[in-house]
């Protein structure tokens, strides 16, 4: 089979997949972002509920359960389990909500956030792609990048170290930006630290006509 052959193989399965679950989508329940944009929201919470399974010797838990939303439980296996077709409803759903707010909001593009890591694949990038496409609303990949590492964020609680970690991490391209209603689209929410970075790289470089913000998720707790 010559290469052309599984391209066309890939994306007919990918059309198929597509319209599948724009037939079924999520039950969400949006959460209220509040930051240094016009409007922003969480999809839904991420979890659910964390339980203690097991402590060691130092009461330091080290097995523990958790249940998740249902598109919380879409995003966690498709970035970790690397289940690829969980990008689809978790992509309808994101759809489904813009098209409610497309009155208002009147998007010219999206932005995903850069992924923290170089070296791993790019959930937010691909799911930015295939929101651009249904939606028919252009997607700026090179409207935002980072200029610095970073360590990852996970396992750092405080706001304010975070912050600092953050600062002049990001740069943006002001003529992506000026006078546009863009939209920054992300997979997890949790202090809203890198957010705010992006945004205040964002209005360093030009004025945005209004900045949105969504995200798949928002955790239950701040960190």
């Amino acid at each position: 089979m010559s290469l052309f052959e599984q391209i066309n193989i890939f994306q007919h399965i990918s059309q198929w997949v597509d319209r599948l679950y724009d037939g079924a989508p999520i039950n969400i329940y949006p959460q209220p972002l509040f930051g240094h944009w016009k409007e922003g929201f969480a999809l839904d919470i991420h979890t659910l509920s964390t339980n203690v399974l097991e402590e060691d010797a130092s009461g330091k838990v080290i097995k523990w359960n958790q249940s998740y939303s249902s598109i919380g439980e879409h995003l966690y296996r498709y970035k970790y389990w690397k289940e690829g077709w969980h990008l689809y409803p978790i992509a309808s759903a994101i759809v489904a909500f813009l098209k409610e707010k497309d009155h208002i909001w009147e998007i010219d593009s999206i932005i995903p956030i850069p992924n923290s890591s170089e070296n791993s694949l790019d959930p937010v990038k691909e799911l930015t792609l295939l929101v651009g496409r249904k939606m028919s609303i252009a997607v700026e990949l090179k409207a935002l990048h980072k200029i610095k590492k970073t360590s990852q964020l996970k396992r750092i609680f405080s706001p304010e170290e975070r912050a600092e970690i953050l600062q002049d991490t990001f740069a943006a391209d002001p003529a992506k930006i000026i006078g546009k209603n863009i939209l920054l689209l992300d997979d997890v929410y949790r202090s809203g630290a890198t957010l705010q970075a992006v945004c205040q790289a964002i209005n360093q470089a030009a004025i945005p006509k209004n900045l949105y913000v969504l995200t798949v998720t928002k955790t239950r707790v701040n960190r």
